[in-house]
């Protein structure tokens, strides 16, 4: 006659059960719970539950060690609500596995980028990879998060209830106040908070595929979005073009600069082939 499972009470058959021994024969951890004479089936002994949402998890599931969540963030050189917690029985499920990865993103995304060996072709080659999605995905967002609309609206909400000078009458009803900084110390300390050359390059690297999705090589809209636009004059266009800078004029952008292009000879005259026009929305240029 066979034992019966200590957890789920099924029957077994003679000689049927994981026991405490076995786990230490495996190397691995028996349930706290579990004494020298009980016994599990091979169900629940493949069964377990996730720490985060508790989850119940079959031997088909995918699972991560807490141990080894605690391994990464040491080496990213950070520390988790949840890992830190954990002990070398628990697991996660493969979602709340995957929101591990969300709450370290930007020290993930660095570190491989970073990391001795890794060139350019293969960091791109990880940016691209499915199972990594949701990590540059996140690092976009924080980014975007800290973009110059954060600065813009701050500026313009510190402006409202300044005089326009001369003596004139403030244009919002003046809130009370304890103490007002210059709009000049305002504008330049958040200046400062919005990126440094390490946080502009990463952004460059990470927004590089979102903005080559939506530029027109060759095309007389070069390239347009709510903060900018690039307009490019070239022969037999100069209707289109005519039509977009006059839209991209009612839609508030000005022309701040003008690129000649590349230079070309032909019947004795030279010049620009194509002429490029950059326009920047007036809300964003202060």
């Amino acid at each position: 006659m066979g034992g019966i499972c200590y957890l789920c009470k099924s029957k077994m058959s003679w000689g049927e059960g994981i026991t405490r021994k076995h786990h230490y024969d495996l190397n691995q951890i028996p349930p706290k719970d579990m004494t020298e004479n009980d016994k599990m089936c091979r169900k629940c002994y493949h069964k377990d539950t996730c720490f985060d949402c508790a989850k119940d998890l079959d031997e088909k599931s995918h699972k991560v060690q807490g141990n080894r969540l605690k391994e990464i963030a040491i080496s990213l050189g950070e520390t988790d609500e949840i890992g830190d917690k954990m002990d070398e029985t628990d697991v996660l499920c493969f979602d709340c596995a995957k929101k591990f990865d969300v709450r370290h993103a930007m020290a993930s995304y660095n570190d491989t980028k970073n990391t001795e060996g890794v060139t350019p072709a293969a960091f791109d080659q990880w940016k691209n990879d499915p199972l990594n999605q949701h990590i540059v995905q996140e690092v976009d967002r924080i980014i975007s998060s800290e973009d110059v609309d954060d600065f813009i609206e701050t500026v313009s909400e510190s402006s409202t209830n300044l005089p326009i000078g001369g003596g004139n009458t403030p244009v919002t009803e003046t809130k009370p106040v304890t103490e007002t900084k210059p709009v000049t110390e305002t504008v330049s300390a958040k200046l400062s908070q919005i990126t440094s050359v390490n946080q502009l390059t990463n952004i460059t690297d990470v927004r590089h595929d979102e903005f080559k999705r939506n530029w027109q090589k060759g095309r007389v809209v070069q390239f347009k979005n709510d903060k900018i636009a690039i307009l490019m004059r070239a022969h037999a266009s100069q209707v289109q073009f005519i039509v977009a800078f006059d839209q991209v004029t009612r839609e508030g952008f000005r022309l701040m600069a003008i690129d000649e292009g590349k230079e070309a000879s032909a019947g004795g005259f030279t010049g620009g082939v194509s002429s490029y026009y950059y326009f920047q929305k007036m809300d964003y240029v202060r």
